[in-house]
């Protein structure tokens, strides 16, 4: 039913560009690598200043959060290119509190309405994408935002000293 109505609402045309979207590689490097590319690519073709602070280094996670967490980036970043006209992005790598990694990604554009009960709803298919991705390796996504406020989307993923099966989020040398 998600994908006719989705069909019906968006056309054809949408569904086939979010699949491409979503096949495309990732990167073969990294974490870090790839959001300074994804980041790159938002400058060059919006001419949006980008800035990314890594404060979390020492931060390890297995391949699937990292392509999950990738795609959460690039969605985010697709969002702000076509809703947000926003003249600058930030994504902020750190740990919060209690020592969980969390990615911020940021931006200072037009901002939207949520409701609560509406950050997975059809109207958002981006958000419910982001929100599923989230999901599949037990991260906590919330997406904050207001009209003429930008928006904030956060991922908080495990703690600081899970490291079964872990790579560095710097560059990989394969």
């Amino acid at each position: 039913d998600g994908i006719r109505d989705l069909v019906r609402s968006r056309g054809l045309g949408d569904v086939y560009k979010r699949q491409a979207h979503f096949r495309a590689p990732l990167s073969r490097h990294g974490l870090i690598p790839g959001i300074r590319r994804l980041l790159s690519r938002l400058r060059k073709e919006t001419g949006t200043e980008t800035v990314l602070q890594n404060q979390a280094n020492d931060a390890e996670l297995t391949e699937e959060e990292e392509a999950q967490i990738l795609r959460i980036v690039q969605e985010a970043l697709a969002n702000v290119r076509k809703h947000s006209r926003a003249n600058m992005v930030r994504v902020l790598l750190s740990y919060d509190n209690i020592g969980r990694l969390r990615l911020i990604v940021e931006d200072d554009g037009v901002g939207m309405i949520i409701a609560p009960d509406d950050q997975d709803s059809d109207g958002h298919f981006g958000l419910a994408i982001m929100q599923e991705r989230a999901g599949t390796v037990g991260a906590e996504l919330t997406i904050e935002s207001e009209p003429g406020d930008g928006t904030r989307v956060a991922i908080q993923l495990g703690s600081a000293d899970k490291a079964t099966a872990k790579t560095p989020l710097g560059e990989r040398t394969e």
